[in-house]
């Protein structure tokens, strides 16, 4: 292309309304920059019901414990697209192993799950737990529990398997540590 042609090209292409300073510049309207979100609504689903088994351990300084925590939690749930909130009670039995006596505990719970995973946090109280090896050493505690696994839904029963941590500290001040593999099953 020689440069009379670049020039002549170039002559033409400045000369279009488009790349003309004289062409008529609209601003978009409203209308056109507005963009639509819609609007999602957390929506009561009423109660629900969740029960759960959960081989674990204590940890303590020089000894471990064995036990198996059975669960029931009852609370109310809350559903905002692909995210749920849940708030309860739970109330649990542990049986440690080579122990007489079950140990026990209530918590509030709350849990919120996505997709395929959910997180669950606890405060609460316990008792019957060993605060050393020895079976009968056993108090009252303090407790709090986080958690964090995995979850599936199939019709309107939601199943989760993961992982509990539970911190306790009793009277005394001796903290015990328990750790869980979870399989719940949530109702409703």
């Amino acid at each position: 292309m020689t440069s009379f042609g670049l020039a002549t090209a170039l002559a033409i292409i400045a000369s279009t309304p488009v790349f003309s300073s004289n062409a008529p510049v609209s601003a978009p309207s409203d209308e056109q920059l507005e963009v639509e979100a819609p609007e999602l609504e957390w929506s009561d689903e009423g109660f629900s019901l969740m029960t759960g088994i959960a081989p674990g351990t204590t940890f303590g300084p020089r000894s471990f414990n064995p036990m198996v925590h059975y669960s029931a939690e009852l609370g109310m749930r809350w559903e905002r697209g692909e995210t749920r909130l849940s708030i309860g009670a739970e109330g649990s039995l542990l049986q440690i192993l080579e122990a007489k006596a079950p140990g026990g505990g209530v918590h509030g719970v709350l849990s919120v799950s996505g997709d395929h995973a959910y997180a669950r946090a606890g405060l609460g109280v316990a008792a019957g737990i060993p605060g050393r090896h020895d079976d009968t050493d056993r108090s009252s505690a303090r407790s709090a529990g986080v958690g964090l696994g995995l979850e599936r839904v199939e019709n309107e029963i939601r199943g989760r398997t993961g992982l509990d941590d539970n911190l306790s500290v009793d009277k005394a001040s001796r903290v015990n540590n328990a750790v869980f593999l979870v399989l719940r099953l949530r109702f409703g």
